[in-house]
């Protein structure tokens, strides 16, 4: 079985590093983005089983970017990660599959990964939101 592959797209390299070194050891593939072209890119090319996706980026919110995600592919589970509290976002916060404060601490992080990495087997995720009464779009 190969390793889970997630890609993190911060503009922060130390939280990129931190998230690459932490969970690599943890014995998943990590791979980094820095832009949101290069987000885009990565995930055709290197099709993640999840993405963690920064709220802060170069020229877009993390929201506008998750669209697009989404749109590529609305099986894909993303973790959305903020050195802020998201309650100004109000409702589009609902879009993400889980959200974690960014820290040193990737306890929380990791808990979120393993949730939601089984959602890649094709159609669990879909059957897991049927059995929870969460029908339709994200």
């Amino acid at each position: 079985m190969h390793a889970r592959k997630i890609l993190v797209s911060d503009l922060e390299p130390a939280f990129s590093n931190l998230y690459k070194l932490r969970l690599g050891k943890e014995g998943y593939d990590v791979i980094c983005a820095s832009s949101e072209e290069e987000t885009m890119l990565r995930i055709r090319k290197e099709e993640p089983d999840l993405v963690l996706l920064d709220v802060r980026l170069a020229r877009k919110s993390g929201f506008d970017l998750l669209g697009q995600i989404l749109k590529e592919d609305e099986d894909l589970p993303v973790v959305l990660t903020s050195g802020h509290e998201l309650f100004e976002e109000g409702f589009l916060i609902w879009l993400v599959d889980a959200w974690v404060m960014k820290s040193e601490d990737l306890t929380e992080l990791k808990e979120a990964i393993e949730r939601l990495l089984p959602a890649r087997i094709p159609g669990a995720y879909h059957e897991e939101r049927k059995h929870a009464g969460l029908q339709g779009e994200r």
